[in-house]
C-alpha cells in the first residue's frame, strides 16, 4: 500500500509542473498579444509610427497647354525680380540681371568696424562689380585732425571690397570717432559713413 501511494505522488507531480508551465506560457501570451495590440492601435491613431507611417505626397503641377510653340523669333522674357510684402526673396541689386553696374552711384556699407587688441579695423562692402578704384578714408573726431587712408579696390566676381583699413589705436584720442569712407571706380563714386567710441 505504501508503494502504490508513493508511486501516484511521483505520478501526479509531474502533471503539476506541466500545468504551471501551460499557465506562465498563458499569461505571457496573453501579455504580449495585450502589448502588441496597444502599440498597433497607438500607432493607427498617431499615424507617426510604423507601419501606419503616411509619407508626404508632392503636390503635381501641371502647366497649361498652350497652342503656340516657341520659336526663335519670339522676345524671352526675363525672370521678375519684384519685391513685395509676401515675397521678401527680391534678388539684391549686385545679382539683378536688369541693372547691377549701370548705375552712376557705388552702394558702398561699412560691414565691420571695431577694435582688435591695439588696432582698429574697418572693412566695407561694395554692391556693385567694379574691376579696379579706390577707397578714402577719413577719421574725424570733434577737436582732433583728421585722420585720412586709401586703400585700392579689390574686385570680386558680383561685388567689390576695399582693402581694408588697419588704423594704430596710437593715432586716434579718446572719445567718438566717425569713418567716412568714399569708393571711386571709374566715374562713379559712393560713400558709407559709421561711428565708434574708443
Amino acid at each position: 500500500m505504501l508503494i502504490m501511494v508513493k508511486w501516484k505522488v511521483m505520478v501526479l507531480q509531474p502533471n503539476k509542473k506541466i500545468n504551471k508551465n501551460k499557465r506562465i506560457i498563458l499569461i505571457l501570451a496573453t501579455v504580449l498579444l495585450v502589448v502588441t495590440s496597444g502599440y498597433f492601435v497607438f500607432a493607427y491613431t498617431t499615424k507617426q509610427t510604423w507601419p501606419f507611417t503616411e509619407t508626404p505626397q508632392q503636390p503635381t503641377t501641371t502647366q497649361p497647354a498652350t497652342d503656340k510653340t516657341p520659336s526663335s523669333d519670339d522676345p524671352v522674357e526675363p525672370p521678375s525680380h519684384e519685391a513685395t510684402d509676401d515675397n521678401p526673396t527680391k534678388t539684391p541689386p549686385q545679382f539683378d540681371g536688369d541693372n547691377p553696374d549701370s548705375s552712376p552711384q557705388l552702394t558702398v556699407s561699412i560691414n565691420y568696424m571695431g577694435v582688435s587688441g591695439s588696432t582698429l579695423s574697418i572693412r566695407t562692402t561694395i554692391d556693385q562689380s567694379i574691376s579696379s578704384g579706390t577707397c578714402k578714408l577719413v577719421l574725424s573726431h570733434t577737436g582732433a585732425p583728421s585722420i585720412t587712408k586709401q586703400a585700392e579696390v579689390i574686385a570680386n566676381p558680383s561685388s567689390a571690397t576695399c582693402m581694408g583699413f588697419d588704423i594704430p589705436i596710437s593715432e586716434l584720442s579718446s572719445g567718438t570717432w566717425t569713418a567716412t569712407i568714399t569708393v571711386t571706380g571709374g566715374s562713379r563714386q559712393g560713400t558709407a559713413t559709421k561711428g565708434i567710441s574708443i
